[in-house]
């Protein structure tokens, strides 16, 4: 596990489900994971991300855990979509300002249970 640099509206040492976490305040608070420039993740490979996040009321907007940043578009960004109500994951075709998202959106009356799958 890489060690992360919190910004803006983050508190540390949360009481969590399983020991401690961070809270994110959902305005201007983020984590800066691994590298300082350049991509962490091949995206042009398979690879996998995931998020274990809670939202403690539905945004107006889109809920960003998780992304890989670009020059012009992100590499993927895993969030919230609040135009689509669900959880919805991007991969973008380049790094161009013209790029197309490809999307995939978390299945509608589905939702994640402990110790269990999808339902």
């Amino acid at each position: 596990m890489l060690p992360a640099k919190y910004n803006g509206g983050v508190t540390t040492g949360v009481s969590g489900v399983a020991g401690s976490s961070a809270h994110f305040n959902g305005t201007n608070g983020y984590a800066k994971i691994g590298q300082s420039s350049g991509a962490h993740i091949n995206s042009s490979r398979s690879f996998t991300v995931s998020a274990w996040a809670k939202l403690d009321s539905k945004p107006s907007r889109a809920a960003i855990t998780t992304a890989q940043a670009g020059r012009n578009s992100p590499g993927f960004e895993l969030y919230y979509s609040a135009a689509y109500d669900r959880w919805a994951f991007n991969q973008y075709s380049s790094d161009s300002p013209d790029a197309v998202p490809v999307r995939a959106l978390q299945p509608n009356g589905t939702v994640a249970r402990a110790g269990s799958g999808s339902t």
